[in-house]
Order: structure tokens, then sequence, then C-alpha cells
């Protein structure tokens, strides 16, 4: 049974619920429990005290916010979608809270792993997780908590599955360009950074401006500031003012 007959079958969950904007025709508002599949009760949690003690650690351990340590055993064989469940990441969004992993791994309890009949539907639901805010299904203030159940409950608009293909080809080279921008950005800022270290050394070697004999040296002005001053070089323009 497909996640949208799914919704027509049980509208229960949409009775109450009010889009939050507007969507095209052809695109359908669907509660993400309605379609994914929830691989949570794979999960299983390991000690650090555990960890520490494993000796061929080649796979990696994720967590709410991404891989945080390697194992010597894995749970999974494939490209899933995870999502934190909990951390101050999930209000902060220091890092995506939607994120995939792939090969071997491990996953503890602390992020929530979603699949999908068809893989590629799981990159709309990250770039849709990853966009919108989530503080109305977060409990928590010191300890921020996605619960399963609220994880469940988000909305999401959903386009035609080859629409999802075209918005994602669209954002991964947009994206790209966005990459060249920060890069250049980053190597303008050091070319900025050289430039103003070079106009400074310049101007201290009297190399910045074109010299004019006409100008009051420099050995005058420093006689009529401090009568006293001292030649502290064989340069009659360099003085020791005490």
């Amino acid at each position: 049974m497909s996640c949208i007959h799914l919704l027509y079958c049980d509208k229960s969950h949409y009775q109450n619920f009010t889009p939050p904007f507007d969507i095209p025709e052809s695109w359908q508002w669907v509660r993400l429990g309605d379609y994914v599949i929830n691989r949570d009760g794979e999960r299983v949690p390991i000690a650090s005290t555990i960890r520490s003690k494993q000796s061929n650690k080649i796979y990696d351990y994720y967590g709410a916010a991404g891989a945080i340590d390697k194992v010597d055993n894995y749970i999974f064989d494939e490209r899933l979608l995870l999502i934190g469940e909990d951390g101050a990441n999930l209000l902060s969004r220091t890092k995506d809270n939607a994120f995939f992993a792939d090969g071997k791994y491990w996953v503890n309890n602390h992020a929530h792993v979603l699949d999908s009949s068809d893989k590629f539907l799981l990159e709309f639901v990250a770039l849709y997780i990853n966009t919108i805010p989530l503080d109305d299904y977060i409990t928590g203030s010191a300890q921020p908590k996605l619960s399963q159940d609220n994880l469940n409950n988000i909305h999401l608009p959903i386009p035609p599955i080859e629409e999802q293909r075209r918005i994602l080809t669209m954002i991964e080279s947009l994206m790209s360009i966005i990459c060249e921008i920060r890069e250049s950005k980053q190597q303008l800022s050091q070319s900025i950074a050289l430039t103003k270290s070079k106009i400074l050394d310049l101007a201290m070697q009297g190399k910045l401006v074109p010299q004019d004999p006409a100008d009051e040296p420099a050995a005058e002005m420093l006689r009529r500031v401090n009568p006293k001053a001292k030649i502290i070089t064989d340069n009659p323009h360099s003085w020791n003012i005490p």
C-alpha cells in the first residue's frame, strides 16, 4: 500500500492540520509517519566503556549529530536517513539534523533511523527537515528531544517524484555555486589580508607614495617636536625621542 493511499485511508491525523503555506495542486501534504519506515527498534546503544575496549574498530558509530566513534561491528548495511533525537543541535542547527549514513555502520538511540521502499524519497525528507524550524516538535529546554511520535507528526509537502528529482538536481547545482562563492570569498579574504599587510609594509618603508624633495625632512620635524632627540641609526631621518 502506497504512502499516498495510506493518506486517504486514514485522515484522522490531518483533521486539525493547517498548512503553513500553499503548495502546487500536484503536491500533497503528508504526515512523515505515513511516508517513511521507522527503524528505531533496531538501534542499540554501546556504552563508551565498552567501545573503548574494542580492538577492531572499523565501523562508524552514529549519534544524534553524526558519527561519534568507531566500533567493531555493524547493525545496518545500507543507505538510511538519520535524524537527531536529542541534544542541543536540534535547536542550534550547527550541523544538519537530518543526515545520511551509508555502508556498514552502527546507530545508537540518539538518532532516529528512517527507511523507505524508494530510497530516493528520503532525499526530499532530509531536505525538508533541514529547512524547517523544529521548535514546535521539540520538548525540553535543558535537553531538547524530538520524540518518535513528534517526528511522525511532522507534516511535509511532497511533490511528484519526477519533480522531486528536478528540485534536488537544481539544489545540488546551486549549492555547488555557493561552495565556489564561499571558496572564492575565502581566497579573497586571504588576498585582502596579504594586500593590507603589503600596503602597510610599503608605507612604513617610504615606498607607498613618491618622495617630494620639497617636504620638510623628518629630522627637522623631530627637532621641532623634541630638540633633545638623538640619532639611533645612520639614517638622519631616524631619531630616538626619550
